[in-house]
């Protein structure tokens, strides 16, 4: 199953190419918030290494428009011997989920995404942190 959405966000990142330009962050970024699903947060952090389980506090996504169909998701957390909650940040193409968690491809995306889950590296997909458009804008939305 993550062979496939692997191979899936691969097509879907190589052919979306990037447009915009990811250096200028939107004015507001509050406008461009919105609300990840409880069923998605919790498919995310099912997704946990081993002996490290997180637990979503809240969660904010904003849809880049240096990809087609590609949305970053900041979501705050909690984890055994962490004092405050760490936000980390992943990539999907869909925002749902479903009994076999999420319903399209997610990957992680910055340096809490990748201590705290095993989702594939989204660097390897194309994706560039911190600068690509989205991401810091999603992380404004949790602020």
């Amino acid at each position: 199953m993550r062979l496939a959405l692997a191979v899936a966000l691969a097509v879907m990142l190589g052919l979306s190419g990037c447009g915009g330009d990811s250096s200028s962050a939107a004015a507001d970024s509050s406008s461009r918030c919105v609300d990840v699903p409880q069923d998605l947060q919790a498919a995310i952090a099912a997704e946990s290494k081993p002996g490290v389980q997180i637990t979503p506090v809240d969660a904010a996504a904003v849809k880049s428009d240096d990809f087609k169909d590609l949305y970053f998701i900041a979501m705050s957390f909690t984890a055994p011997g962490v004092d405050d909650p760490e936000t980390g940040i992943w990539a999907t193409t869909v925002l749902k989920a479903d009994a076999n968690g999420p319903a399209g491809v997610m990957t992680g995306v910055d340096g809490f995404a990748h201590q705290f889950t095993t989702w594939q590296d989204a660097s390897e997909r194309g994706v560039n942190y911190p600068s690509d458009d989205g991401i810091q804008e999603a992380k404004a939305c949790l602020e």
